[in-house]
């Protein structure tokens, strides 16, 4: 805890002689006021449709699976 607030007034310090005492006062309230209510972040739905418009086993596997793929690197379930 006391190694927190000796980083916190590190850093406080810098700012008051980067920026100015009225740039560290608007960032402390913004640091204060994200403390007490941080962002809640919304789960978001969307679907996705890959049509595959050739009847060719191939196309198929480089147009809807590779990018199936790249979705589930992305953190997208499919």
């Amino acid at each position: 805890m006391i190694r927190k607030v000796n980083n916190l007034v590190k850093k406080s310090v810098v700012i008051i002689k980067d920026d100015g005492a009225v740039r560290f006062v608007k960032r402390a309230a913004k640091y204060a006021y994200y403390k007490k209510f941080p962002d809640k972040k919304q789960q978001v739905y969307k679907d996705i449709l890959f049509i595959n418009g050739c009847t060719l086993p191939h196309p198929e596997r480089y147009r809807v699976a590779h990018q199936i793929e790249q979705l589930h690197v992305s953190g997208v379930n499919c």
